[in-house]
């Protein structure tokens, strides 16, 4: 394999100031030198002036007021100055690429320009254009949603510019995205022998319900704040989590709305933090959410069964779970199956069919949403998800 941490002290600075915490550099590169920002602005800049100058000159323009032509010559003599100068700060010796064990990098000048995840590089499509690897090409604004493929000051092309041997660079991003998903099926299986060897044995009455078994070795439990329940996922798996409001609107004791939502910021998990919403990153496009409502359980399985977003999303449930009880929570569940192209869980649109697995539960006071979802293809990954759920559990 190709990629390999590199020693931190080989790690251009401007790379290890945007890193996460624990993050690992495999590869780091920069564009040859004058390949950006490339023709286009000089050919403007240089366009710009002649036709500044031809008005000065009134070799064209010449029924336009002289007042009126010299003020237009000096707005296009400014515009190309702001573009020579927007240039020059896009500069390619700013510039500096990386793969990393989490995501693809683009600094320039110690600012992070783009941070691309393996998920949002299944849902586009590598390609090379002269020296250029991308991942994502600007042909008009329109339709462009995810803001990591936002205009920028790389230009038209998004990814690395300017690499010597372009063909390789796009060799080692397919290999770093393979990577990842073999390291998740990994995992993902290291996980599931360590859940199975869970033994009646292994739990104990606690006020009339269940405990959940002792932690396995590689496993991680999460408690869910609020509602006495635990949850036993990979060590291994990324987890974030955000504290939101989502209830009604009270204004003076009057409710203006029934439901508003009004979301957090996510963080980092750490054990014993409060938070309502739980997500857990097992694979690209593959994962676990939990939401605490502060509120009692009203959806139903037949809401559920009949929703729009069946038809709106192409879905198809192929499995029922009416009857799920985790002491003192009882509610149901579902499976799903999930077409290429639909959003789910802040992905704007999945890369293939996907598996989706919810449950609802709830008691007088409090409900919970959980939702696990892998690709088709990461039967692995779906056995884990399976299993971390199957472990919810009182906390003991």
């Amino acid at each position: 394999m190709n990629l390999k941490p590199l020693d931190i002290t080989t790690v251009d600075p401007r790379l290890s100031a945007v890193l996460e915490p624990g993050e690992t550099v495999l590869w780091q590169g920069a564009p040859k030198p004058g390949s950006l920002p490339g023709p286009r602005p000089i050919i403007g800049a240089a366009v710009l002036l002649a036709v500044g100058v031809a008005l000065a000159l009134a070799l064209v323009g010449s029924g336009i007021p002289p007042q009126t032509r010299y003020a237009f010559a000096a707005a296009c003599a400014g515009l190309a100055v702001i573009v020579l100068v927007q240039a020059w700060l896009a500069r390619g010796s700013l510039w500096t690429y990386a793969i990393t064990d989490r995501r693809l990098v683009s600094v320039m000048g110690g600012r992070l320009i783009r941070s691309v995840s393996a998920a949002q590089l299944d849902r586009a499509k590598l390609g090379i254009r002269g020296q250029t690897v991308f991942w994502f090409r600007h042909l008009n604004s329109r339709g462009n949603s995810d803001p990591e493929n936002l205009p920028g000051p790389d230009g038209r092309l998004i990814g690395f510019h300017g690499q010597t041997d372009p063909q390789a660079v796009l060799g080692l991003i397919e290999e770093w995205r393979l990577g990842l998903s073999r390291r998740a099926a990994a995992e993902a299986d290291a996980f599931v022998v360590a859940m199975s060897g869970t033994s009646d044995a292994d739990k104990a009455a606690v006020d009339g319900t269940v405990a959940a078994s002792p932690v396995r070795e590689g496993a991680v439990r999460v408690r869910l704040p609020g509602t006495g329940l635990s949850i036993d996922v990979p060590a291994a798996w990324k987890m974030t989590t955000r504290t939101s409001y989502d209830g009604p609107l009270r204004i003076f004791g009057v409710t203006l709305l029934p439901r508003i939502i009004r979301p957090g910021t996510e963080a980092p998990y750490q054990t014993g933090a409060s938070w309502t919403h739980l997500r857990v990153t097992a694979a690209p496009e593959a994962g676990i959410t939990i939401a605490i409502l502060d509120r009692p359980l009203e959806t139903t399985l037949d809401q559920v069964v009949g929703s729009a977003w069946n038809q709106i999303t192409g879905s198809r449930i192929i499995r029922q779970d009416p009857d799920i009880r985790v002491p003192p929570f009882t509610g149901f569940g579902v499976v799903r199956s999930l077409p290429a192209g639909a959003g789910l869980a802040g992905i704007e649109a999945l890369s293939g069919a996907t598996m989706l697995r919810q449950m609802w539960l709830g008691d007088r006071a409090v409900s919970i949403e959980v939702t696990g979802y892998a690709l088709e293809g990461q039967a692995s990954v779906q056995t884990a998800i399976d299993a971390a759920l199957s472990s919810l559990a009182h906390a003991g």
